[in-house]
């Protein structure tokens, strides 16, 4: 089965909000993005923004705009938590 870069997206996403709100109690926070407007703004509190993401279309799956910002490559058929050994949470 190919796995899509948005698959692998999501699911890294979801893992890092699980485990955010496993440690945390609470949704992801950032105080560094208070100022930034964002739809991904659940709420704000005490300078800090507590997020969540939210879809967005991806034609084609392409994410050439965010490979040269990050200047990194994505390969397809890869899982990240298989090249990175990135372990199952409990």
């Amino acid at each position: 089965m190919e796995v899509t870069i948005s698959q692998v997206l999501t699911e890294l996403t979801q893992r890092y909000i699980a485990y955010w709100q496993q440690q945390t109690g609470n949704l992801p926070a950032s105080d560094a993005f208070y100022s930034i407007p964002s739809p991904c703004i659940e709420y704000s509190k005490d300078d800090v923004v507590y997020w969540l993401p939210k879809p967005f279309p991806m034609p084609n799956e392409k994410l050439e705009s965010v490979e040269k910002a990050l200047d990194i490559h994505f390969y397809p058929n890869t899982s990240f938590a298989q090249a990175y050994k990135i372990p199952e949470m409990a």
